[in-house]
């Protein structure tokens, strides 16, 4: 199938604004889990992992974006003055959503 790029095989690169809404509608309507079907039923040319990850770390309405509030920098010093830069028992830690956010913060 040609992808489009002109040539084939799955689409790489920046995501559309059109991609970014098919993928939410397809999200909305099936759920998330079934990442091997998510590219057919929303008519995209992208991979599932490349779907799924889209939907993680950017789209995903729960995502919570900016600054750090005050109490999880005091979180990320403490874990961090008690564990060092042991990133794995820094996530594991930590309950937040957003455990990998506060990680690499402290890394």
């Amino acid at each position: 199938m040609l992808n489009m790029e002109g040539s084939f095989g799955v689409r790489k690169g920046a995501w559309t604004g059109e991609e970014d809404i098919r993928l939410k509608q397809c999200i909305e309507k099936y759920g998330e889990g079934k990442w091997h079907l998510v590219p057919v039923s929303a008519g995209l040319n992208r991979c599932r992992k490349s779907c799924r990850l889209r939907w993680l770390n950017y789209l995903k309405p729960s995502i919570k974006r900016g600054n750090f509030a005050a109490d999880e920098v005091d979180l990320m010093l403490r874990l961090h003055k008690l564990l060092g830069n042991r990133q794995v028992s820094l996530a594991n830690s930590s309950n937040s959503k957003r455990k990998m956010s506060l990680v690499r913060a402290i890394a």
